[in-house]
C-alpha cells in the first residue's frame, strides 16, 4: 500500500462509518427535539375591535411605560427577608429595600440619607417564572413575543438573529408608539431599525460590570423626561455579569444591587400618574452565578410593578395569612364570589408572593398600552392591573380570543406537530362553555334573571348586582382556566416526540456501530481489506444520503427505517471479513468491555447520570488495577514461535515494582482530580470546588497562594513534555518544528502567568482589561503556528554527519576561502544518496513518529490551561500524568511478545481506558452535563473589551474548554499503539530482550513495516471512536424509553446533547492525530530514502 494514498484511505475508513452513525443520531434528534414552527401572521386592530384614539381592542390604561430589565435579577435579590441576622446576611440579600418601601407606602430614605414623602399610588412584587432554557437570548425572545422557547433553542444563545414572529416591539412600532432602548446591544440585533432612539453598548464582555449600566444612567433622565418617548426600555447587565464573574455572594453584587436600588427609586419618583413602571429580571442564577437550566434559582426572577396612578389595593397578590383571614373559610368562598372579591390562584392560606409567568408580560403590556396582543403569544394577562372587575374580564376575553385563534391556526397548519387530541378537545369544549356564558348580556336583566335561575339555591336572596358579579367571576375563572390549559398544552406539544423517527435513528446507529465493530475486528495489514471496507462504507454513506433525502421529500413513517435496512444489508457482507484472532483478543479483554458496558447502561438511571463523574472515576481506577494485575500475572504463558510452542519468561521484578508504583500514582491522580469536579444541583452531598472561579473572585488572602501554586503547576505542564522530547533527542538542531516548539512553549508559559496576574486584579481599569487581551491572543497565534508547522514539517530529529575526510590547503594565505570551498563541495555531496560520507548519527529517530504528536498535544494542553484557569491547572496536569502512566502499563503488557505484529495488535483494554480517561477529563476539569455549568467565561479569554468578530470564535473557545478531555485524548490517541515501541527503545532495561526482538529500533522499525502501523492505528482509532458511539447510542435508547420521565429535560436530554457534541469533538481530534501520525511516517520514509537508510520506499 502506498502510504500517501493509504493515510487518506485510513482517514475515510474512520470518518465514513462515524458519519453514518451521526446521520442516525441526527434522525433521532429530529424526532426527539422537535422545534416550534413559527407563524408569521400579525395581529391587527380589526381582529377583535377597532382602532380609536384611546387604543386598539380596548382603551389603554397608561400613556407611557418604563421597562427596567435588570439581567439576572433573582427574586430573593429584590425581596426583603427580615428573618436573616445581619451578621450572616449574604452579599445579595436585603440590598434593594425600595420595593418594600413602595409596597408599604412608607416614606423612603435614599442612599444619600435624604428622606422623601410617602409613596403615592401602589405596586407589588412577585415571582417572575421563566421558561427554560434560561439563557438571555431565549428569555428576551420569550419576553417580547409571549411565546415559549424550545429545548434546542439553547444552541442559539450565541446567535442573536432578528425576530421574525409578531412581537410587542413590532406592534408598538406599527401603532405609532415611540420606543427608546438603552443598554444591551442585543436589542439592536433582535429588532433592527425598530427604535426611534437607542443608546446601546457592547454586552459581550461579562467581566465588565459597569460600562453598560453607566451608559444607561447617562441617558436615563433625558429619556424619562422626553415627552415623545412612549416606551422606555433600559436593560442593565451589571448584576448578571457579577454573577458570571464572581457568583452572587460577592461584595461586587452588593454594590450593583444597591446601585439598582437607587435607580429604581429615582425612576419611581420621576414618573407621572399615567406612566407604568415595570422592573423585572429575565432569569435568576445558581449559587455559582450560572444560568441556562430549569432549577428554581434559575427560573425564578423578580417582577415589580408600580404607578402613581394605581390604587392601593393589591392585597390579592399576597395570599392571605391564617391570622389575617380568620373570617374566611372554604364554606363561604361562594358567598364572597357574589361580592366580587378577587382571590389569587393557589392555596390562599399561605402568605407567599403571587407567581407570574414571563409569557404574561406581552399580553399585559399590549392591552395596557392599547395595542393588539402579538399573534403568537400564549401568555395570559395579569388581570388585576386593569382596574375594575369588568375591565379585567374584558382583557381576559380578548386574550382568550387571541390565543384560541393562534392555536387553531397552528393546529391546522402543522399536521406533523399537532396538539394532543385529548387536550385539544378539552380546550375546544372549554371554549364552547366560554362562548355560551359570553352570550349573556350584563346589561339585560332578562339574561341575568335566566342566569340566576340556573344557579338555583345558590342565588336565593341575591340581587341582580350580586348576580352580575358572580357572572363576571365565573367568566374570569373560565378564561383563566382556558389560558392555563392552553399554555400547558403548548408546553407538551413542543416537547412531543416523533417515536418512529427516534426508533429509525436508533436502528441506523445500531447498524453503523455494528459496522464500526466489524471494521475494528477485521483490519489487517492486507491492502485489499482496507479497499474492501472503503468501498463498502462509500456505498453505505451513499445509501443513507439518498434515503434521507427521499425521507425529507416524502415524509412517510416507514422511510425512517429504510436507511438502516439498506445499510444493514451491506454490513452483513462486511461480517464475513471478521478476523478470528481479533475476536479472540476481544474475548480476552471481556472484563474491560463489560465494565464499559455497565458505564453505558448507567444512562438508564437518573441517579447514575447525576453521579456519572463518580461512576467514571471508579470504573477508570478499576480498569487501571485490571491492567496492572494483568501485567503482574504474566508468568508462564505459552506462545507460538516459528511453529513451536514455547513458554514465555516471566517479567522482571524491576518492571513489576515500577508497574505497581505507576498504578498507585495514576490511581491517586484520578482520585485527586475527582475532587475538582463541579457539583450539580441534584448532588446534595457534593462539596463543590471553587477552583474554577477566577482569581479576582476569591479572598485576597488566598490569591497569592493559589497564584504561585498555579504558576508552579504551569511550569510542570510546560516543562514535562519538553524534558521528555529533550531526553529522546527530539529537541536538538534547528528544524522548523523544533525551533518553533522550543520557543513557543516558553513564551506561552510566560503569557499565561502574565494573564493570571492581570486576572487577579479585583477592579481592573479599562487599560488593564485591554492589556488582558494580548497574552491569550499571543498564545492562540503561537499554538496555531506551532501545530501548523508541525503538520507541514513533522520531523523533530537532528542529523549529524560523520566525515573523516582531510582537507589539503595549498595556499596558507587563502586558508579561509579554501576551507569554505571544501565545505561547500561536501555539502553538495552529502545531499546525494551516493555520498562517500558514512551513515550519519541521527538523534530522536526512535521517537520520530510520536514526537510531533507530543508537541501537538502539548500546545493544545497549553491553550486548554489558559482557558480553564489557574485553579484547574492541577487536574489538567494529573490528567496528563495519568495518560503517561497508562501508556507505560499498556506498553509493558505488550512487551510479553516482542514480535512487531503482536506488539502492535489491538488490545481492547487500551481504547476502553482511553475513552474513560476522556470522560474523566471532562468531569475533572470542572464540567457537568448541565447547561448552567457551561464555562461561558471562556468566550471572553482574549476578547475582553468587545464582542466584535462574530460568534464563531467565542463558541469555539467554550467548546474547547468544555470538551478539553475529549480533545486532548483524541490528539494523543496514536501514542497508545506507539507506546510499546517508544518505551521499548527508551527503556530497554525494563524488558527482557529475546531472539527476534524488533523493539530496540523503536518507532523507526515501522519504516520497514508501514502496513503494520496502518492496520494498528486504524484499529485503535476505529475502536476508540466506536466506544464513544456506543455510549451515545445507549444514551439515545434511554431517552427513547424514558421520554416521559419526570427528569427527561433536566437530566437525560442535556446528557444526550453533551455526549453527542463530545462524539463530534472526538472524531475531529482523532482524525487530525491519525492524519498527523501517518504524514510523519510518510515524511520519515522520504527522509530515510534520501540518506540511503532505505534503498527504496516500501509499498
Amino acid at each position: 500500500m502506498v502510504l500517501v494514498g493509504g493515510r487518506w484511505k485510513v482517514l475515510l475508513l474512520l470518518v465514513l462509518p462515524v458519519a453514518s452513525f451521526i446521520a442516525g443520531l441526527l434522525v433521532f434528534i429530529q424526532g426527539f427535539l422537535l422545534t416550534r414552527h413559527a407563524l408569521l401572521d400579525a395581529s391587527t386592530c380589526s381582529d377583535f375591535g377597532e382602532l380609536s384614539e384611546n387604543g386598539c381592542w380596548m382603551p389603554k390604561k397608561f400613556n407611557k411605560t418604563v421597562l427596567l430589565l435588570i439581567d439576572g435579577l433573582r427574586y430573593d435579590f429584590a425581596a426583603e427577608d427580615d428573618t436573616v441576622k445581619s451578621a450572616v446576611v449574604p452579599a445579595f440579600l436585603n440590598k434593594m429595600p425600595v420595593f418594600k418601601e413602595i409596597i408599604s407606602g412608607i416614606a423612603d430614605i435614599d442612599s444619600k440619607g435624604t428622606t422623601h414623602l410617602p409613596w403615592r399610588g401602589s405596586g407589588f412584587l412577585a415571582k417572575f417564572i421563566a421558561d427554560a432554557p434560561t439563557t438571555t437570548m431565549q428569555r428576551l425572545k420569550g419576553l417580547i413575543t409571549g411565546g415559549l422557547p424550545t429545548f434546542i433553542d439553547l444552541a442559539q444563545n450565541f446567535d442573536s438573529g432578528s425576530i421574525s414572529e409578531d412581537n410587542l416591539v413590532l406592534q408598538l412600532e406599527q401603532h405609532g408608539r415611540s420606543i427608546t432602548v438603552l443598554g444591551d446591544d442585543t436589542w439592536r440585533n433582535l429588532f433592527p431599525n425598530s427604535f426611534n432612539r437607542d443608546f446601546l453598548f457592547p454586552s459581550f464582555n461579562v467581566w465588565d460590570l459597569d460600562t453598560v449600566d453607566n451608559g444607561i444612567l447617562e441617558h436615563l433622565d433625558a429619556e424619562l423626561n422626553n415627552p415623545r418617548c412612549d416606551v422606555l426600555i433600559a436593560h442593565f447587565l451589571g448584576v448578571d455579569h457579577v454573577g458570571h464573574r464572581y457568583g452572587p455572594n460577592h461584595p461586587s453584587m452588593t454594590r450593583k444591587l444597591r446601585q439598582m436600588n437607587d435607580v429604581v427609586r429615582h425612576v419611581a419618583q420621576s414618573i407621572h400618574d399615567d406612566t407604568l413602571l415595570l422592573v423585572f429580571g429575565d432569569h435568576g442564577m445558581t449559587a455559582t452565578g450560572d444560568h441556562g437550566g430549569d432549577s428554581d434559582a434559575e427560573v425564578t426572577a423578580a417582577f415589580f410593578v408600580y404607578s402613581p396612578g394605581l390604587v392601593k389595593n393589591f392585597s390579592s397578590y399576597y395570599r392571605s395569612s391564617p391570622h389575617s383571614s380568620t373570617n374566611t373559610n372554604e364554606s363561604n368562598i361562594n358567598e364572597l364570589l357574589f361580592q366580587g372579591e378577587i382571590f389569587p390562584v393557589g392555596d390562599w392560606r399561605h402568605q407567599t408572593p403571587h407567581l407570574i409567568q414571563q409569557v404574561s408580560l406581552v399580553p399585559t403590556v399590549s392591552l395596557l398600552l392599547g395595542v393588539p396582543i402579538p399573534y403568537s403569544s400564549i401568555g395570559s394577562v395579569v388581570p388585576q392591573l386593569f382596574g375594575s372587575l369588568q375591565d379585567q374580564v374584558m382583557a381576559l376575553s380578548l386574550n382568550v380570543k387571541q390565543v384560541h385563534r393562534y392555536l387553531s391556526h397552528y393546529n391546522d397548519k402543522f399536521s406533523s406537530n399537532r396538539f394532543p387530541l385529548s387536550m385539544w378537545q378539552k380546550l375546544v369544549s372549554l371554549k364552547v362553555d366560554i362562548d355560551d356564558i359570553g352570550r349573556i348580556n350584563l346589561s339585560n336583566s332578562t339574561h341575568l334573571e335566566a342566569y340566576k335561575s340556573s344557579l338555583k339555591e345558590e342565588a336565593v336572596g341575591k340581587d341582580l348586582e350580586q348576580i352580575k358579579n358572580h357572572l363576571l367571576m365565573r367568566r374570569k375563572s373560565l378564561y383563566e382556566e382556558y389560558l392555563s390549559l392552553a399554555k400547558a398544552m403548548c408546553e407538551e406539544v413542543w416537547a412531543t416526540f416523533d417515536v418512529t423517527a427516534m426508533a429509525g435513528g436508533i436502528f441506523l446507529m445500531i447498524v453503523a456501530l455494528t459496522n464500526l465493530a466489524i471494521i475494528s475486528l477485521s483490519l489487517t495489514k492486507k491492502e485489499e481489506i482496507f479497499t474492501y471496507f472503503f468501498k463498502g462504507n462509500c456505498a453505505i454513506c451513499t445509501i443513507i444520503m439518498f434515503t434521507l433525502l427521499l425521507r425529507s421529500w416524502l415524509p412517510l413513517p416507514v422511510l425512517n427505517f429504510i436507511p438502516a435496512f439498506l445499510a444493514g444489508v451491506v454490513v452483513v457482507f462486511h461480517a464475513s471479513k471478521v478476523n478470528s484472532l481479533s475476536v479472540y483478543a476481544a474475548y480476552k479483554d471481556l472484563w474491560p468491555l463489560l465494565i464499559f458496558g455497565f458505564v453505558c447502561c448507567s444512562s438508564f438511571s437518573n441517579s447514575f447520570v447525576v453521579h456519572e463523574d463518580a461512576v467514571i472515576g471508579f470504573s477508570l481506577v478499576s480498569l487501571l488495577a485490571y491492567s496492572t494485575l494483568r501485567l503482574l500475572l504474566i508468568h508462564k504463558t505459552r506462545t507460538f514461535e516459528k511453529g513451536k510452542i514455547k513458554n514465555q519468561a516471566s517479567i522482571s521484578s524491576v518492571l513489576a515494582y515500577i508497574a505497581v508504583s505507576v498504578f498507585i500514582v495514576v490511581g491517586v491522580a484520578v482520585r485527586w482530580s475527582s475532587s475538582y469536579r463541579r457539583c450539580r444541583e441534584e448532588q446534595s452531598s457534593c462539596e463543590p470546588s471553587t477552583n474554577y472561579l477566577p482569581l479576582s473572585s476569591i479572598d485576597s488572602a488566598l490569591q497569592n497562594k493559589r497564584f504561585f501554586i498555579g504558576v508552579f503547576l504551569l511550569i510542570l505542564t510546560v516543562s514535562l513534555p519538553r524534558q521528555w522530547l529533550s531526553y529522546c533527542g527530539n529537541l536538538n538542531g534547528m528544524r522548523a518544528a523544533v525551533f518553533v516548539y522550543r520557543n513557543a512553549t516558553i513564551i506561552c508559559g510566560v503569557m499565561i502567568a502574565t494573564y493570571w496576574a492581570l486576572d487577579a486584579v479585583p477592579k481592573p481599569s479599562a487599560l488593564i482589561l485591554t492589556y488582558m487581551n494580548y497574552p491569550p491572543r499571543v498564545i492562540y497565534a503561537l499554538a496555531a503556528i506551532t501545530i501548523l508547522i508541525t503538520f507541514v514539517k513533522p520531523l523533530l530529529i537532528f542529523q549529524l554527519h560523520k566525515n573523516k575526510r582531510q582537507y589539503n590547503v595549498t595556499n596558507a594565505h587563502m586558508l579561509i576561502p579554501e576551507l569554505f570551498n571544501n565545505l561547500k563541495e561536501d555539502f553538495g555531496r552529502n545531499k546525494r544518496p551516493d555520498s562517500d560520507c558514512e551513515t550519519p548519527v541521527v538523534y530522536g529517530l526512535a521517537t520520530a513518529i510520536s514526537a510531533p504528536l507530543v508537541t501537538t498535544g502539548s500546545m493544545a494542553a497549553i491553550v486548554v490551561l489558559l482557558l480553564v484557569g489557574d485553579g484547574m491547572a492541577l487536574p489538567l496536569l494529573l490528567l496528563i500524568l495519568t495518560v503517561a502512566g497508562f501508556c507505560f502499563l499498556h506498553a509493558a503488557i505488550c512487551w510479553q511478545n516482542p514480535l512487531l505484529d503482536s506488539v502492535m495488535r489491538l488490545r481492547w483494554v487500551g481504547p476502553v481506558v482511553w475513552c474513560l480517561l476522556s470522560l474523566h477529563g471532562f468531569y475533572s476539569t470542572g464540567h457537568q452535563t448541565t447547561f448552567p455549568t457551561l464555562p461561558w467565561s471562556a468566550a471572553f479569554v482574549g476578547r475582553v473589551e468587545t464582542g466584535a468578530g462574530g460568534t464563531l470564535a467565542p463558541a469555539l473557545l467554550v467548546l474547547l474548554h468544555t470538551f478539553s478531555g475529549h480533545l486532548l485524548l483524541g490528539l494523543l490517541l496514536p501514542l497508545l499503539p506507539l507506546a510499546p515501541l517508544t518505551l521499548g527503545a527508551i527503556l530497554p532495561t525494563l524488558r527482557k530482550k529475546k531472539s527476534g526482538d524488533e523493539l530496540q529500533r523503536g518507532e523507526f522499525v515501522l519504516l520497514d513495516r508501514p502496513e503494520v502501523f496502518l492496520a494498528s492505528l486504524s484499529s485503535f482509532a476505529v475502536s476508540y471512536v466506536s466506544l464513544h458511539c456506543a455510549k451515545v447510542l445507549l444514551t439515545c435508547i434511554s431517552c427513547l424509553f424514558l421520554r416521559r420521565h419526570l427528569m427527561m429535560w433536566k437530566i437525560f436530554a442535556p446528557h444526550l446533547i453533551f455526549e453527542s457534541v463530545g462524539l463530534v469533538v472526538t472524531l475531529c481530534s482523532v482524525s487530525f492525530s491519525v492524519l498527523l501520525a501517518l504524514r510523519t511516517l510518510d515524511v520519515l520514509q522520504t527522509w530515510a530514502i534520501r540518506i540511503s537508510f532505505l534503498k527504496e520506499k516500501p509499498s
